[in-house]
């Protein structure tokens, strides 16, 4: 799915990107630097540990051919600082806005400018909105650095239900159905699934988005709001705080699961809410009952009496992020509010929000955000869905679209 190149894209949504942070809005390149003089350019090397069999692989896909090149590539020397050990994987494979796509076997070093050893230089020209290069990128990562649990984390633009990882040279950009394709191809080449999908891109914690990826990952952990350009702080989630939690636990012979270290992200989170404002961990396999909930909240606003009028003020009044709207928010006010007398609608709006408390088992947000639940979606109060939409899975599977356009008759 190609963006649009202005500064301040938006949708039919009235979803805007913004340049300052991790929203998707792939623009002309920003980005002026160049390759420090320190950094790593060897091919391979002894620290790359290929063959060998962990408990943890990390996988990072740092789609930065985009205006947040340069902050992207900080984010891979901040995993410096804590590295591969004894029990875990840390891999990069890092595209820039200059010079060549590369791909790193993180090991641990202190100082500015990536010294890692360089495993792959695959040279400029490398689509990382193709999800093919994702695809074949997770099952060489996950044949050729064995583990028993594997999580991958994508660093780029996002946008919600239009997608993540932006290339500016290919002029691309990923959408669901093409993450989801990504992540079916991976599993069919290595027979495994992935236990904890993390996006260190904006509006990712989407439920439309989490729905079509519910068969990628065990765990998807996501932003519902904007993040700031810094994203996730590797320094704290992947030194101090989470994984260097695990691998202290793991030295001990101790277990931690995908689940344990997926909410880890979203506790170590809430410390830098400064860029991380929200944070959310959704376990996949309750989105199948989430989405057949809300199908019936849809179906109980096509069939209400009650004013659309009064339904789109509650929906301006729900948590905004981006133009994206809080669902549990929306259907929270729904019970509450004594203008809806629509006995059916409040009772569907309330299994809404019980199937989210079932499928979010993790969320923190600053309070600036006091009302994010940990999932959002499109909930147009002015004009229609967002272009593409009804070639969502959500869309297919439920009648969300059609309760929208009824909601927005006078």
């Amino acid at each position: 799915m190609n963006v649009s190149s202005a500064s301040h894209a938006q949708f039919a949504n009235n979803v805007q990107f913004n340049v300052d942070n991790k929203a998707a809005q792939p623009a002309a390149h920003q980005e002026n630097a160049h390759p420090q003089a320190s950094d790593q350019v060897s091919i391979g090397g002894a620290n790359s540990e290929t063959g060998v069999h962990k408990k943890w692989t990390f996988l990072h896909y740092g789609a930065g051919d985009n205006n947040l090149s340069s902050l992207i590539k900080s984010d891979v020397d901040e995993m410096e600082r804590v590295g591969s050990d004894a029990n875990t994987h840390v891999i990069s494979m890092l595209d820039q806005s200059y010079g060549d796509c590369k791909k790193y076997y993180i090991t641990k070093d202190d100082t500015p400018g990536l010294k890692s050893p360089v495993l792959e230089n695959m040279g400029p020209n490398v689509n990382m909105a193709d999800p093919k290069t994702l695809a074949e990128f997770i099952a060489w990562g996950v044949k050729n650095y064995p583990s028993d649990n594997v999580a991958v984390i994508i660093g780029s633009h996002g946008g919600g239900t239009m997608g993540a990882a932006a290339d500016d040279r290919s002029n691309d950009f990923m959408s669901p159905q093409g993450l989801r394709q990504a992540f079916a191809e991976a599993e069919k080449m290595t027979g495994k699934k992935i236990d904890v999908l993390g996006f260190d891109c904006c509006l990712m914690a989407n439920t439309e988005v989490a729905y079509e990826l519910k068969d990628a990952a065990s765990y998807i952990v996501a932003s519902e709001e904007s993040e700031g350009g810094a994203g996730w702080p590797y320094h704290n989630v992947l030194n101090d705080k989470a994984l260097a939690s695990l691998q202290q636990a793991l030295a001990q012979k101790l277990t931690v699961s995908p689940e344990e270290f997926a909410k880890k992200i979203v506790t170590d989170a809430s410390n830098a809410q400064h860029d991380l404002p929200t944070m959310s961990t959704v376990d996949t396999s309750k989105m199948d009952n989430l989405a057949k909930t809300i199908d019936g909240f849809a179906k109980a606003i096509i069939d209400s009496k009650d004013s659309n009028g009064t339904l789109k003020t509650l929906a301006r009044k729900s948590q905004n992020f981006s133009g994206f709207k809080d669902i549990s928010h929306f259907c929270r006010q729904i019970v509450d509010s004594p203008q809806i007398t629509d006995a059916k609608l409040k009772a569907e709006a309330q299994k809404v929000v019980e199937a989210i408390d079932e499928a979010v088992i993790a969320n923190q947000a600053s309070s600036q955000y006091p009302n994010g639940y940990g999932l959002q979606m499109e909930i147009p109060t002015n004009g229609s869905m967002s272009s593409g939409y009804a070639n969502l899975q959500f869309a297919k599977d439920t009648a969300w679209d059609e309760a929208m356009a009824s909601m927005g008759r006078n």
